[in-house]
């Protein structure tokens, strides 16, 4: 699954470098997330009611039905670009034609050699992978061992995560493009993002109102950091932008990748022993620590764009 998931975001992001602005493709990237966001709403509560009332066999085989009508539908009405379609090309949109690989590698050798594409992954590498750790991974269990709440309960709180991702990335995309502005957002939003973990690596176990506005502003956030998939795009030609903006992604799943290992490791070393279910409980303070590695990674992102903030400048005034 995530094998073939991973190349859907990529080539959305192509297909919209192809039928929009350069002017608008924060927007768009933006408006993608939120799809994403979508998703994730459906992952939570409505997946949690799904399971409980037809079981996981039966739902597990309506999604698979589901993934190939969206699989057909996109290649019965999809086309690459305007001219794919029979419109006239897009005013100001890039639509290169398909680089040889030697184009290819010299464009990834190019990408590479940033230092921008690195910060960028940074900050990708942080956000994505603490959002996918905590939403997909220990938010529920988080909720469930420290509030004594049920799991159904506790996927609401993941939920208003997905809300966030639903609301913020369209709306910090067309704040970007609207202002032109793109690394000044990257730091605000990081800034915020590493203050929010900080919350609830310091409290603990905070009220739940803290709980539900940390969660909503996590996913919300995520159309700061998104805004790098915008910086590294727009610093390459166009017959260059799927080798960017596929780079800076396999850099945020990485973080997707080792982010929940360690924030396990950091979680099994405050085990109390017991199980429930079949599942170890973990101490308020090992959520805390949890916490605590992933406002520390985020305070590294934000650094991260902060020298990127820096060198945009640089290379404007320059």
């Amino acid at each position: 699954m995530g094998f073939g998931g991973s190349v859907l975001f990529i080539a959305i992001l192509r297909f919209c470098a192809n039928w929009f602005r350069p002017s608008e493709f924060a927007r768009m990237s933006g408006l993608t997330l939120a799809v994403a966001g979508f998703g994730g709403v459906l992952a939570t509560t409505p997946l949690a009611v799904a399971v409980a009332t037809a079981g996981w066999r039966e739902t597990l085989v309506g999604l698979s039905v589901l993934g190939l009508a969206l699989a057909a539908t996109a290649y019965l009405l999809a086309r690459d670009s305007p001219s794919d379609a029979g419109f006239e090309p897009m005013a100001g949109a890039e639509t290169p034609g398909a680089p040889s690989l030697r184009a290819v590698l010299s464009n990834a050798r190019r990408v590479l050699a940033e230092a921008e594409t690195w910060l960028c992954g940074i900050v990708l590498f942080a956000g994505t992978g603490i959002n996918i750790t905590v939403f997909g991974l220990w938010g529920i269990p988080y909720l469930v061992q420290t509030y004594g709440v049920s799991v159904t309960f506790a996927s609401t709180f993941t939920l208003l995560g997905s809300a966030g991702l639903l609301l913020g990335p369209p709306t910090i995309g067309a704040v970007s493009d609207r202002l032109g502005s793109r690394t000044g957002l990257v730091v605000v939003g990081m800034a915020l993002y590493t203050a929010s973990f900080a919350v609830l690596s310091v409290t603990g176990r905070p009220p739940m109102a803290v709980v539900a506005i940390v969660f909503f502003a996590a996913g919300a956030l995520a159309g700061g950091y998104a805004l790098t998939y915008a910086v590294v795009k727009e610093r390459h030609a166009a017959a260059a932008s799927g080798v960017s903006t596929g780079t800076v992604n396999t850099m945020a799943f990485t973080g997707a990748a080792v982010l929940p290992t360690l924030m396990g490791l950091a979680l099994d070393t405050y085990w109390t022993g017991e199980t429930i279910g079949g599942a170890r409980v973990y101490s308020e303070f090992g959520y805390r620590m949890a916490f605590g590695l992933a406002a520390a990674v985020s305070l590294v992102a934000f650094l991260a764009a902060l020298e990127l903030h820096r060198r945009s400048n640089e290379s404007l005034t320059g």
